[in-house]
């Protein structure tokens, strides 16, 4: 869906904190439960800690100046 997100991309100046921002972030479409559930297992197992989860994306990032070991929703 997403990954790197220039300074003066709308959703980055909505959050110009984004780990977008500085190439650490991605969002992965999922389109299904089944899916989503896939995505998340596998992300956790190479050692995501930062994850964030909305009905038709997963938000990843490997931002190490924020909280780590986080799942929230959107």
């Amino acid at each position: 869906n997403s990954a790197y997100r220039s300074p003066t991309h709308p959703l980055s100046i909505k959050n110009p904190t984004s780990s977008h921002i500085k190439g650490l972030a991605v969002d992965i479409s999922v389109k299904d439960s089944v899916t989503r559930g896939a995505v998340l297992e596998a992300l956790r197992a190479v050692g995501f800690n930062r994850i964030g989860i909305a009905n038709s994306f997963i938000h990843v990032d490997m931002d190490f100046d924020k909280s780590q070991n986080v799942t929230w929703t959107y």
